[in-house]
């Protein structure tokens, strides 16, 4: 009887002692996000290009010279937006090709006004608003991730306009917010998950399991995400994102079959997300595609195997898929 009754107090005292840690940690996040922003979306010190949407700053990343092919990058759901190109943009602008990486809006330097939307369907909108402003025609669009999805709903819209797509680690079919709705719908709780995942002790597990190589994310990447979640309002955009209970996809997924421009899907061997499966799902789906698997390389493709990633973007950007 004393055996049992002392288990029970051990179980007890542990039941108490995660309760408590979990009332700590969850009490240090929310404090810590609303301490964390405080920067405005546009900064003087910042060299890159800024549009103006409906009145709100739209931040581009742009390299490269004003006459070469463009190629256009579209980002996923990492707070970090069209920054998680970075790897890629100077050496593709050096290659000659005009590089435009996009920033939509709750990410990266970009505004955390909700109003401009934040759905997939939103940033097809966006992108079209953005290339139009641009002038830029003939286009190669890179998707990365939920950024597939955008990319390949601009086509769907502007055919016209696309010359050819790349599609890394694509997630089309599936929701790709990284949280649920009903672990950030608690409301202290989801406050402190968002800010833990996108700047506080999560970052770094979250991200690397992503890579084969857990090495590849750098401190000077951690750095770079950073920079962007001190922004004010980032926690807030992210919430009011992933506790819409709309689904976020774009419409005529069930069109992808008609578009006929040349189609360039990358995935990594090493993938262990829905992503593989969906890489596999559209190169049957799309009329003219190419699957091509990496291998040594997870779900972060481009920053896994970035040297190889950029050599198939500047051939590709240059001279086509064919």
């Amino acid at each position: 009887m004393r055996l049992l009754r002392f288990i029970v107090n051990i179980v007890l005292a542990v039941i108490l002692l995660c309760a408590a840690s979990f009332v700590l940690a969850t009490g240090y996040g929310y404090v810590a996000a609303d301490a964390w922003e405080y920067e405005e979306p546009i900064q003087a010190d910042r060299a890159e290009t800024w549009l103006q949407v409906n009145g709100q700053p739209v931040h581009l990343t742009v390299a490269g010279p004003e006459t070469g092919p463009v190629m256009v990058f579209v980002h996923g759901s990492d707070v970090e937006g069209g920054l998680t190109f970075a790897g890629n943009i100077k050496a593709l602008g050096l290659s000659g090709l005009r590089v435009i990486a996009i920033d939509f809006p709750g990410f990266g330097y970009s505004t955390r006004d909700t109003s401009l939307g934040y759905m997939a369907a939103d940033q097809v909108r966006l992108l079209d608003q953005v290339l139009t402003t641009l002038g830029a025609t003939q286009v190669t669009l890179v998707g990365f991730q939920r950024g597939c999805a955008v990319a390949l709903g601009y086509a769907l819209e502007r055919s016209q306009n696309v010359k050819q797509i790349v599609l890394i680690s694509p997630l089309v079919y599936h929701d790709a917010r990284p949280l649920s709705d009903a672990a950030v719908s608690i409301p202290a709780v989801g406050k402190s998950l968002v800010w833990a995942r996108n700047a506080g002790p999560l970052l770094g597990r979250s991200r690397r399991s992503g890579y084969a190589d857990p090495t590849r994310f750098t401190d000077s990447l951690r750095e770079t995400i950073l920079s962007t979640t001190h922004i004010s309002g980032t926690t807030s955009f992210q919430l009011t994102w992933m506790r819409d209970a709309r689904k976020d996809s774009i419409a005529g997924l069930s069109d992808l079959g008609d578009l006929t421009m040349p189609v360039l899907i990358l995935a990594g061997e090493q993938d262990k997300t829905s992503s593989a499966q969906e890489a596999e799902q559209l190169a049957r789906t799309l009329a003219d595609a190419t699957l091509v698997k990496l291998p040594n390389t997870g779900y972060y493709v481009h920053q896994d195997a970035y040297s190889e990633v950029n050599q198939r973007l500047v051939q590709l950007g240059l001279h086509g898929i064919r």
